[in-house]
């Protein structure tokens, strides 16, 4: 800070004055030391004017510029909140006897410093609980240095430090709650003032909490009597580990305390028997929960009985049979592999057995079949470890049965090839069992191709049946194979294949009349019987029936039974295909001669309903005239909605929806229609026939369609119109039970 004195000289242009400056070069908390700058600045030429000062010698002026600096110069100690006053003067005398003369005063006091905060000692850091600590700590903030805050850091196991807590000055403790088990914690502190940090941090000691126990125990036997504890130990605060061992898992002993952070492994000798083991880490006198217990460790010792497998008890093994296959498993108690076996064998109830010795780790062996027909064979196993000891025989053996496997030949047909010229086809055949007795028999009749076409199964001794035409007739002139497999009481069984071909005599060829009603979409059939052949001596026609062939290849029956001239109807047939009509002549012991006949029932672009299952649906309501219709198809489902997925989930089931809508014309009364343009079917009144039925509809559509339904119609009658009537109807698919759609 600078003063400067007044401008005294001869002129205007020449003059000086007296200046002086003054500073703080050092201070401390109570006060600063000040230092003080005098001179002289001139302007203008004095030509040599000698100057007096009050700090210096005399002084020679001449042009301008600084003279008598007397650099800084030590005033002193000032307490802050004191000032120093200090002056400085420069004057001359000149020949005229005029004075100049220039002076200067000011008074200067230290400026307070802003001084960095003293740093916090003596952290203490004191552990509560798992759950707390508490940190505290020595203020040291005097006036000069005040605390602002203080900052509390904090370090977890071992970690990076990051910011716990902000504080007020006067604080000098904090509790952390925030705390938790299997951790270890380190604090420091650092106060703060409005412009600086403290130079330093108070570093507290770490302070540990109970460390986590361990959370698997694994066990495995090393040694005869050495077993292996391995651990899965998420401990971090732990120094040691304590071990506890216990033959049944309920009572517990401590067999070492090992030393470690974290011990994941150790060594145990507990001699033989069964042991569990579990562990607890320990810091000091804090302890961890203890683990859960081991699984069970077998030190050495025999294995179990073994397990016995093959052959079953009950079976029966075929004499034909070379050998016997024994397998068994071998049960360690002490997780040892096998390393030697004994098979024994009796076939006098154990009375006397014959061993078998199994080398090393073998759980098959194959014994020659030397044993007696019809015999019982027991059997047993005995296993060895790695201890020395065999382990105990199965407790119980297994027994099976030896048999002899019967014979079985066919003596109807009596040889390959044989011709079949009539029916009922008679199977018969013969049987020897020296090991039991026939307890039922199966007869397979395949085709060429090895379709089975007929089968039964008869139980008990018989060794013949019947093959009625009833039950199949099979085709003529044709090739096929009889399969017989006859079972023993034994449980075995055998055999017999053979071969044969049909020839028969077949009655008269029938006739068949199929005529098409249009008006009612229905075929009306009549059946004759063929006309034998002047001399014939074919088989007489005993019955007739009338068949309908399905495009899937089975038959409808329309008739059976019927006699010669007998006719029928096909009330609901598909509309605008090709249908196949057969009629069957039948011989009194089943043979058949068939005729085919084609014809096709023209829709006319009807929509036919029939309906009355007493007429065997022989009512009819339909509709042509701007008939449209649509159907539509649905797979029964359950469509799930999920959270966070755009698209829904879908779950199909079994049945499919099936519904259809018809809707169109027709007349109010068939007398209103021109002529050939209608007929009782297509009116208003069939319509409202179809609605009073109370039983299931067959709706046929143009072009092959049939679908059994429940139908609901609509009949409107507009007075503009007064010829014709619309119909809407509504179509539900149902299931079919008896017809054949």
């Amino acid at each position: 800070m600078a003063w400067y004195g007044g401008w005294d000289g001869p002129t205007s242009n020449t003059r000086f004055r007296a200046c002086m400056d003054m500073r703080t070069s050092t201070q401390n908390e109570t006060q600063g030391y000040v230092q003080i700058r005098r001179w002289v600045e001139a302007t203008g030429s004095f030509a040599g004017t000698i100057l007096d000062t009050s700090w210096a010698d005399k002084v020679t002026l001449y042009n301008g510029g600084t003279y008598a600096d007397s650099g800084w110069v030590n005033v002193g100690w000032v307490g802050y909140g004191t000032a120093t006053t200090q002056s400085a003067s420069a004057s001359y005398t000149s020949g005229s006897g005029a004075y100049r003369s220039s002076s200067v005063s000011g008074s200067y006091a230290p400026a307070v410093p802003t001084w960095r905060p003293n740093a916090c000692t003596n952290c203490v850091n004191v552990r509560n609980s798992d759950n707390k600590n508490t940190v505290s700590w020595t203020r040291n903030a005097t006036t000069p240095r005040p605390y602002a805050g203080i900052y509390v850091d904090r370090q977890i196991d071992g970690g990076a430090w990051s910011r716990a807590a902000t504080l007020g000055g006067g604080s000098s403790s904090w509790a952390d709650s925030s705390t938790s088990a299997n951790h270890a914690y380190r604090y420091r502190v650092l106060p703060y003032n409005s412009a600086y940090d403290a130079s330093a941090y108070a570093y507290s000691e770490t302070t540990y909490n109970t460390p986590a126990a361990p959370s698997k125990v694994t066990v495995a036997r090393k040694a005869e009597t050495t077993v292996t504890v391995t651990l899965d130990n998420p401990a971090l605060t732990a120094t040691a580990l304590e071990l506890q061992r216990s033959a049944d898992g309920s009572r517990w002993a401590t067999v070492q305390t090992v030393e470690g952070a974290p011990v994941v492994t150790l060594e145990d000798s507990p001699g033989g028997g069964t042991w569990y083991y579990r562990a607890r880490n320990t810091r000091g006198d804090l302890a961890s929960a203890w683990s859960p217990a081991s699984e069970a460790v077998v030190t050495i010792c025999p294995p179990a009985e073994p397990s016995l497998l093959e052959p079953a008890s009950g079976v029966v093994i075929a004499k034909t049979q070379e050998a016997v296959t024994f397998h068994w498993s071998h049960v360690a108690i002490d997780g040892s592999a096998q390393t030697a076996a004994e098979l024994g064998h009796s076939v006098d109830g154990g009375a006397t057995w014959t061993t078998v010795a199994v080398p090393d780790g073998a759980q098959t062996v194959e014994v020659p079949n030397s044993f007696p027909v019809n015999s019982v064979v027991t059997w047993r196993v005995r296993t060895k470890g790695a201890h020395a000891d065999w382990g105990p025989w199965s407790a119980e053996p297994r027994t099976f049965r030896v048999s002899q496997v019967p014979t079985v030949v066919v003596t109807s047909p009596a040889s390959d090839e044989a011709l079949i010229e009539d029916v009922p086809i008679v199977v018969s055949w013969s049987y020897d069992d020296l090991s039991g007795t026939q307890r039922d028999a199966t007869v397979v009749v395949r085709d060429e191709s090895g379709k089975a076409l007929w089968s039964r199964t008869i139980q008990g001794a018989a060794r013949s049946l019947s093959i009625g035409t009833d039950e199949i007739l099979l085709p003529n002139q044709a090739i096929f194979t009889l399969h017989l497999t006859v079972s023993s009481t034994s449980q075995l069984s055998a055999s017999a294949i053979r071969t044969f071909s049909t020839s028969y005599e077949e009655p008269a060829t029938p006739r068949l009349s199929a005529e098409v009603d249009r008006v009612f979409g229905r075929v009306l059939l009549t059946v004759y019987a063929g006309e034998d052949e002047p001399g014939s001596t074919v088989p007489r026609t005993e019955s007739l029936g009338i068949f309908r062939r399905n495009a899937d290849g089975s038959l409808l029956c329309l008739a059976d039974g019927a006699s010669d001239g007998t006719g029928t109807a096909d009330t609901y047939p598909p509309l605008d295909q090709e249908l196949t009509y057969i009629a069957a002549a039948y011989t009194a012991n089943g043979l058949t001669s068939n005729k085919e006949v084609q014809v096709a029932v023209s829709s006319d672009g009807y929509v036919f309903f029939n309906f009355d299952v007493d007429s065997d649906y022989a009512r009819v309501a339909k509709m042509a005239m701007d008939v449209e219709w649509d159907t539509q198809r649905e797979r029964d489902c359950e469509i799930i909605e999920t959270e966070g997925d755009e698209d829904p989930l879908v779950f199909y089931g079994a049945t499919t929806r099936t519904e259809s809508s018809v809707s169109g014309n027709v007349w109010r009364l068939d007398s209103m229609a021109p002529q050939g343009w209608g007929d009782e079917a297509s009116t208003a009144a069939a319509f409202g026939r179809l609605v009073a039925d109370a039983g299931v509809k067959i709706v046929r559509f143009p072009h092959g369609d049939v679908m059994p339904a429940h139908v609901t119609c609509k009949v409107k009658v507009s007075s503009s119109n007064s010829l014709v009537a619309s119909v809407d109807a509504s179509i539900r698919k149902v299931r079919a039970y008896g017809l054949a759609v």
